[in-house]
């Protein structure tokens, strides 16, 4: 299961969406509209970069303002990497390919 937004546009809830996150460790994060580009780290630093997935809302958001968020976040390349494409690769099936 998806949190996307990592819970909202609220500060709060996007802490509350990581603490159940780490209570769960089924639950992913989305990254789509999530305003607060610092919590990216604080999550991935938290749960694992392998629980990120990216997402921007398209077609309504485009997806460049989204991916300068997570750009900007501090995280590492590899966690990066994961969040924008390897973690879905991976829940496909499609990281062999």
């Amino acid at each position: 299961m998806i949190i996307d937004h990592i819970g909202g546009a609220d500060l709060e809830y996007v802490r509350v969406a990581i603490q159940v996150a780490e209570h769960h460790p089924g639950l992913l994060l989305g990254t789509s509209q999530m305003p607060f580009y610092r919590m990216y780290e604080e999550a991935a630093s938290r749960l694992d970069a392998e629980r990120l997935v990216f997402g921007s809302d398209a077609p309504l958001v485009h997806p460049l303002p989204e991916l300068e968020r997570l750009l900007v976040a501090g995280l590492s390349d590899n966690e990066l990497s994961l969040a924008v494409g390897g973690n879905v690769a991976r829940l496909l099936g499609l990281e062999s390919i």
